[in-house]
């Protein structure tokens, strides 16, 4: 998946009305929490609640590299600033 491409499913991941301050992505896209662990801690929780489209974000960001995950949130958050 493109890098806009999970921006934009990250920003839609955050319009979902219980997503607000991001769900369970939040120590990802706002704490920029961006190893390993913590993705796959956040795939976890968003399992356990049957989060489709956080589980999906997360388990793009985990076949990226470190670089292209901070370029991800860096983009989103850039973003963010601006609506």
């Amino acid at each position: 998946m493109e890098v806009t491409e999970l921006v934009d499913l990250i920003k839609l991941h955050y319009s979902k009305p219980d997503n607000a301050v991001g769900g369970v992505l939040h120590i990802v896209t706002d704490d920029e929490n961006l190893a390993k662990r913590h993705i796959i801690w956040v795939l976890n929780e968003a399992k356990k609640v049957n989060d489709t489209l956080a589980i999906t974000i997360a388990e793009e960001l985990l076949k990226m590299d470190f670089q292209s995950r901070r370029k991800v949130i860096s983009l989103f958050n850039s973003r963010l600033k601006h609506i």
